[in-house]
């Protein structure tokens, strides 16, 4: 079985390819390729990223709560007589485990890294794999970091990740290793082909990471007859708001209270005069730069997609305004009067009843599942 395997990075688009592939799956199923879904008590589950076939890899199971033999079971069993083609998409390959917030060192970072290679290989061991990812400037990756770790600080159960930018920076930074991590890949995979390609639109086929996501996968959209490529998925937070939810991480609240906090600050940052762009100061951005030089030699004379070049800070960077304290002030005023509407009560009912049913009545939440995969593809507009 021939493989293309999409291993993130994350904060490059992961999240609208995989639901483009996702939304497109009968149709790449009907020109031979198979973008694998599991059964799960006999009910068709959507996994949209296959990240749980990452955590599965390295031991730590998570919903549809399968092990990887089983992952590797259903994937190329139900491929063989059906497929010429296969394709995996998860940003956990890339990143995920071991997280850097769990472990004591750089070296015990990568000892653990390579483990999990290790144990990639052995997952698609027999099949020809060619690796696919998309590199994200390391200053620009470690700012959309900043800011999504903080978005979701309540989910990560008692861990701080994020507690000041100089302290995340120097968490993060084996994750900015981009030539070391890509070394360890080709050496766990040595008959692998393995392609990078910066995450700047202006290197990006059309500008958007589907488009050039069809274009690097040699997937005919025209032929494939898949739709439109124009997807909103996982909508940031706008700047001021960003500044609130560092406030409110100071605080213990349940996972369903997570989820609706986080929600609210969604909604009400589509109304907001602030990018969701976050800026750390220039001394860490020098130090990034720095970092990045000898990585990006590595990965631009190894791995890099012929064509285009893989630099610290991306060409398309734009200044971002910051809030001011007394902007902050009004936001946190702004999110509580909004908080307090009933609508986010409502939702954390419903979050705890799909929580619950994930755990306890698998059956019908799959079901549920597949009335909401047939109200995505209604309102999806195909070509």
């Amino acid at each position: 079985m021939k493989v293309l395997l999409h291993i993130g990075q994350s904060k490059t688009g992961t999240s609208a390819i995989q639901a483009f592939l996702t939304l497109n799956r009968d149709r790449l199923a009907k020109g031979g390729i198979i973008y694998p879904s599991v059964r799960v008590g006999g009910m068709n589950i959507d996994l949209g990223a296959h990240n749980a076939v990452a955590d599965a890899i390295t031991g730590r199971i998570i919903y549809p709560f399968l092990s990887a033999e089983e992952y590797s079971a259903q994937f190329f069993r139900d491929a063989q007589s059906t497929a010429r083609r296969m394709i995996i998409s998860g940003e956990h390959f890339f990143g995920g485990e071991p997280r850097v917030w769990d472990v004591s060192s750089e070296k015990a970072y990568f000892d653990g890294y390579r483990n999990k290679v290790r144990g990639v290989a052995r997952f698609f061991n027999g099949h020809q794999t060619e690796i696919l990812l998309y590199l994200r400037p390391q200053v620009d990756w470690l700012e959309s970091g900043a800011s999504q770790t903080i978005r979701i600080q309540g989910l990560l159960s008692d861990k701080d990740a994020y507690r000041n930018d100089r302290q995340f920076y120097q968490m993060m930074m084996p994750l900015l290793r981009y030539g070391q991590m890509l070394d360890i890949w080709q050496e766990e995979m040595p008959k692998a082909r393995i392609a990078a390609v910066p995450y700047v639109r202006s290197q990006l086929v059309n500008g958007d990471s589907i488009s050039d996501f069809l274009h690097r996968a040699d997937l005919d959209a025209e032929k494939l007859r898949l739709g439109k490529t124009q997807l909103s998925v996982n909508e940031s937070i706008s700047r001021e708001f960003i500044e609130v939810k560092k406030v409110l991480n100071r605080g213990r609240h349940s996972s369903v209270r997570e989820h609706a906090i986080i929600a609210c600050l969604q909604h009400l940052s589509q109304g907001s005069r602030f990018s969701t762009k976050y800026i750390f100061p220039t001394d860490i951005m020098e130090e990034v730069v720095a970092l990045a030089e000898k990585e990006n030699a590595v990965v631009n004379s190894k791995y890099i997609w012929e064509g285009t070049s893989l630099a610290a800070i991306g060409d398309d960077r734009r200044a971002a305004a910051v809030p001011t304290p007394e902007e902050i002030t009004a936001a946190i005023a702004t999110f509580e009067a909004e908080f307090a509407h009933p609508r986010y009560r409502i939702m954390e009912m419903d979050f705890t009843l799909r929580s619950f049913l994930r755990r306890n009545a698998r059956p019908v939440h799959g079901m549920l599942h597949q009335l909401k995969k047939l109200y995505r593809a209604a309102t999806y507009h195909r070509a």
